[in-house]
């Protein structure tokens, strides 16, 4: 087994989420969605906050940084601008993972060239999805079939 990728400011694994559930933000403007992963992670053994927004996600971020964040590719002051700043201000690459209602190859090679961790299509595969904030918590990808995970050639 590969030991995770670290990348410079970034906890390592054990302080991230060893010892302790891993925490996620659910950023989505549809609180329907958001309820529905909140169920999903929490019986997976997660610990989940929520924001309608991304100036909300950002607050949330700054305060207490979560371990992963799922993030929808559409809504306000959402998508590929926030995924960005996540990455870059709050050292969170490989640690965001974009939700989508719509597949488009293009947004997918977009969000995954500036660190996406994952991209999935809404309604995600709940294991794949679980798998993937495993892997995006201990700051590694996970090749996810179907197309709608991360492979690391489309990152070039």
């Amino acid at each position: 087994m590969s030991q995770p990728t670290q990348h410079p400011g970034s906890h390592s694994p054990a302080g991230r989420s060893g010892g302790r559930r891993i925490r996620v933000l659910i950023a989505d403007d549809n609180p329907d969605i958001r309820r529905l992963l909140r169920l999903i992670l929490t019986e997976a053994g997660m610990t989940v906050s929520e924001a309608a927004d991304g100036q909300e996600a950002l607050r949330r971020i700054s305060a207490d940084a979560p371990d992963v964040v799922l993030l929808d590719w559409v809504m306000e002051d959402g998508g590929l601008e926030l995924a960005r700043e996540l990455i870059e201000v709050h050292d969170m690459e490989d640690r965001v993972i974009m939700l989508t209602g719509l597949f488009d190859p293009r947004d997918r090679r977009a969000a995954l060239h500036v660190g996406i961790a994952h991209y999935f299509v809404k309604p995600p595969d709940t294991d794949a999805l679980i798998a993937a904030i495993h892997a995006a918590a201990q700051g590694r990808s996970l090749e996810v079939n179907a197309g709608v995970g991360r492979a690391q050639d489309d990152r070039d």
